[in-house]
């Protein structure tokens, strides 16, 4: 019912808005499209020599509703502004028939990122985009077969957009929003007509290039420059920042949660032996209540539940001389880190009640501050959390800048012995304050961690490897945490896992011994 109250929310606020901007959305667009007719017209330019300006602006004008989605709500997954697959199409529209040696390159590009990443979905989209490839040589240049044609890939990209929209935003599929969707007036009418002006505006500009395709083959040189270009630049955008980036691939994302993440089982229900040696959590009671005195939340990155009880357990022994107030187990809604953060500010709503917890510590006059050892700008966290009742966020480039030292493990960030010592100075005074800090040392991947003593319960738990890794960077984590814990014993502390460990696809078997949508808590002074 979790998600469905997050669409519920999203759909009164859609309610309330109206048809209103719908009615200016038409108009700008009218008014858009004068404007580039006229620049055209202005500057003489024939279908034939202008094509390259429709073959970037199509890409950008297929995947703006998506990308607007995704920064209206801050969606957890970014969304680039420019629709690789839609420029892919379009590449191989207009490039010549049955010249097959044109298409080599663009063949080689597909096997090559198939080699390269060596999965099942990676092997899928390259098969995927070589049958495009395949299509388009054979594809008779008539204007009705390539409307068709055009039309049925374009509808199929959106379609995969919005699926992945609402998967990555609300945990839901599209199927299951236009069920929602039929309980309002304005549901259906909604989605005929994004679904048809979205398409529409694509049809208009794709016959600016028709004749160049019909006619008039484009150069395959000029096709594969502007290829390696715009995938070049692309490429060293997201290099140099992590956050937004360039280009969008739905179809590739469609691919990696329905088939990558397939080799990754889903056990959500725990075993009788689970259930019997931890208390779990309900999930009806907040677990932030007091908002008047000095609280600690401590999200602890990949903090899940193993189906090991022993390792569970031993990392639990950690807080045995604190005073404890719950030490368990909670079921999450998320299975993200951003999530997460999200269920413990209680955005959107928490049991109906839509104030985030940090607007109500600072609405009671405390101090707020969050904590993160990584760059501001990933997940838009720099820009959006002081919406949500921060005072005060530091991120990497503030923690350094007063001296904190970096690691290098899963993510490179400030290290969690150095936030733990920061956040002891912070309660060193008297002024009441809610700190949130997400930790990072056990970010996965854990195969690249270097230069880490072991724990010497791996050998007493038989541990491999990857398993020892974890654990140790836990156990160091908590270690400290439960020092900070005995020395500010007026201090509220609330620690939770954000999700099972994830995205080491090396080692699935590690991941596949957490349960999923389990972490662990502890509830402390």
């Amino acid at each position: 019912m979790h998600r469905y109250r997050r669409l519920v929310i999203f759909s009164k606020k859609i309610n309330s808005i109206g048809f209103l901007p719908v009615e200016f959305f038409l108009k700008m667009s009218d008014y858009l499209l004068s404007k580039i007719t006229y620049f055209l017209k202005k500057r003489n330019k024939s279908s034939s020599d202008g094509y390259t300006f429709y073959l970037l602006f199509i890409p950008i004008l297929t995947a703006i509703l998506p990308y607007s989605a995704v920064q209206f709500f801050d969606t957890p997954v970014p969304h680039g502004f420019f629709s690789a697959e839609t420029f892919i199409l379009l590449l191989a529209l207009v490039t010549p028939q049955w010249q097959i040696t044109y298409k080599i390159p663009f063949v080689a590009i597909a096997l090559g990122y198939g080699f390269w990443m060596g999965t099942d979905d990676a092997w899928a989209y390259s098969i995927l985009c070589i049958a495009l490839i395949a299509i388009t040589i054979v594809l008779p240049r008539k204007k009705i077969l390539l409307s068709i044609f055009y039309g049925l890939c374009i509808l199929v990209i959106f379609a995969v957009d919005c699926e992945n929209f609402f998967y990555y935003t609300f945990s839901l599929h599209i199927r299951d929003v236009w069920n929602l969707a039929l309980f309002y007036w304005w549901g259906v009418l909604l989605f005929i007509l994004t679904l048809f002006f979205q398409i529409a505006l694509a049809f208009y500009f794709f016959r600016k290039i028709q004749w160049t395709v019909i006619n008039d083959s484009a150069s395959h040189k000029k096709a594969l420059f502007l290829f390696v270009i715009l995938f070049s630049c692309n490429a060293g955008i997201n290099e140099m920042q992590s956050r937004q980036p360039i280009m969008d691939f739905p179809i590739k994302h469609l691919f990696s949660y329905n088939i990558f993440l397939q080799h990754f089982e889903d056990t959500r229900s725990l075993d009788e032996t689970t259930k019997n040696t931890f208390k779990s959590w309900n999930n009806s009671k907040e677990i932030a209540s007091d908002f008047n005195n000095t609280t600690v939340m401590i999200l602890i990155e990949s903090w899940g539940v193993n189906k090991n009880s022993l390792l569970t357990a031993e990392l639990f022994s950690v807080f045995d001389s604190c005073n404890k107030s719950f030490v368990g187990i909670k079921k999450r809604d998320a299975a993200h880190t951003q999530g997460a953060e999200w269920e413990d500010f209680c955005i959107p709503s928490c049991n109906g009640n839509s104030t985030a917890i940090p607007q109500k510590f600072k609405a009671a006059g405390l101090k707020t501050i969050y904590l993160h050892g990584y760059n501001g700008d990933f997940y838009n966290r720099e820009r959006m959390y002081s919406n949500y009742g921060f005072d005060t966020l530091l991120f990497h480039k503030e923690l350094s800048s007063i001296g904190l030292s970096s690691c290098k493990y899963g993510f490179e960030g400030i290290c969690d012995s150095s936030v733990v010592n920061y956040i002891d100075f912070l309660l060193s005074d008297t002024i009441p304050k809610f700190i949130y800090w997400t930790t990072l040392d056990a970010h996965p991947p854990y195969e690249f961690v270097e230069n880490l003593v072991f724990s010497s319960e791996c050998r007493t738990l038989h541990l491999s490897d990857v398993e020892c890794t974890f654990f140790t960077l836990q156990q160091n984590t908590l270690l400290r945490i439960a020092s900070l814990v005995k020395k500010h014993p007026n201090v509220h502390f609330i620690i939770q896992g954000d999700h099972r460990p994830i995205l080491s696809f090396r080692e699935r078997a590690f991941v596949n011994s957490f349960f999923s949508r389990w972490v662990s808590v502890a509830v402390l002074n």
